[in-house]
């Protein structure tokens, strides 16, 4: 029965993003500016990457979870998204976390994956709501790790409900793109 939802979750997403797709030259808007349903569109020929961040974000929250095959499934919709907007460097990541629902590996290339989103956000200044950027010192063996979230409470995807509360914002991204 899990199985069934996660498909029929998967199948709306799918739909979702190829809407959002074929509705890139609008501008969505949202009632609750929080929103991370985001339509990518373009703004001075420069597209938003609101879609992309969207997916991360529901990726991540699979990680929280330990739920590596939801984890899996968001990560096979986000290619398709990746590709519409031509983020290239975060792809290898994303197919990375596709091809395993071992939760383990999917982490490994989720810090990948977080650092280049980070550096694609930052570059671009195309931040289309505020994100968090979180810190758990402890992750990889004391090595450390990042990730985004769009909420300021920590909620870590490197170690779930292990230690799910282990972490501090380090730096937060003010919405830059309306």
């Amino acid at each position: 029965m899990k199985s069934i939802i996660l498909n029929l979750k998967l199948i709306f997403l799918s739909f979702s993003l190829l809407w959002f797709s074929a509705c890139s030259g609008t501008q969505e808007t949202e009632s609750n500016p929080s929103s991370t349903e985001q339509a990518t569109s373009e703004v001075g020929g420069v597209k938003k990457v609101g879609s992309v961040v969207d997916g991360y974000l529901k990726l991540k929250d699979a990680l929280v979870a330990s739920n590596g095959e939801e984890a899996k499934e968001y990560a096979i919709a986000m290619m398709e998204v990746v590709d519409a907007v031509a983020m290239s460097d975060i792809q290898q990541s994303i197919k990375e976390i596709a091809a395993t629902a071992e939760i383990e590996e999917q982490r490994k290339a989720f810090e990948t994956l977080s650092i280049d989103l980070y550096r694609n956000l930052k570059a671009s200044n195309a931040v289309e709501q505020t994100l968090y950027k979180q810190y758990c010192p402890m992750a990889f063996d004391d090595q450390g790790a990042f990730w985004l979230s769009a909420q300021k409470e920590i909620r870590n995807p490197y170690f779930g409900d292990r230690m799910l509360k282990c972490g501090s914002v380090e730096e937060t991204m003010e919405a830059s793109v309306e």
